[in-house]
């Protein structure tokens, strides 16, 4: 093998083992988000287990947890686009 044919196979294998990162990142990123809206989903912001007034929550702490819901998905949109972005980036720029 020349020289540059040992550059070659080593960027494509440095290529692949980047690529398998994205694609681990991108489904560790999943199933954080998914985590964390089937643990919203499952909220129940009406009953609590104390008794007193001051610890029920009210319609503005329901509303901030759907804002905050909303955020959390567009973070997981803009996160899963940007990793697929540089996968692609990978893919068709570097050899």
């Amino acid at each position: 093998m020349s020289v540059t044919e040992d550059k070659a196979s080593s960027g494509t294998e440095m290529l692949a083992i980047y690529k398998e990162g994205l694609d681990d990142i991108i489904n560790i990123n999943t199933l954080f988000t998914s985590a964390v809206f089937i643990g919203l989903s499952f909220s129940n912001t009406t009953e609590t287990l104390e008794s007193r007034e001051e610890c029920k929550p009210d319609t503005g702490i329901a509303k901030r947890l759907v804002i905050f819901e909303v955020l959390s998905f567009s973070f997981f949109l803009l996160s899963t686009l940007l990793a697929k972005t540089l996968k692609l980036f990978c893919s068709t720029t570097i050899f």
